[in-house]
């Protein structure tokens, strides 16, 4: 049962512009972030010549885990990848905290 005045629908009439404006985001970020990502899977998995694209499924994948170049970057990068993401990880806090404290100073 319902009491007199209380709307039983979960989204609040004085919210349904937020939610619009927040779906509209949601929308772009979807149309701008992930449909690139999926359509580029896609193509991975085809092998073109020219306008002619045929599907080749996981085989340029195998092609591209046995090529010896694309090993080695890969181990340079995994070897690589701890250092650069960790200095942001430490600096990045003590760097800010020092600006934030020149910017006290003035």
């Amino acid at each position: 049962m319902t009491e007199k005045g209380v709307s039983r629908s979960f989204i609040k009439p004085r919210d349904k512009y937020g939610w619009l404006f927040i779906s509209l985001a949601l929308i772009l970020l979807g149309v701008l972030l992930f449909y690139p990502i999926v359509y580029s899977l896609y193509l991975s998995t085809m092998s073109s010549k020219g306008i002619v694209q045929k599907f080749v499924g996981f085989g340029n994948y195998v092609k591209l885990f046995q090529d010896s170049m694309f090993l080695l970057a890969l181990k340079k990068y995994i070897n690589f990848f701890p250092y650069s993401s960790s200095d942001n990880v430490i600096f990045s806090p003590y760097t800010c905290n020092y600006f934030k404290r020149q910017n006290n100073k003035v």
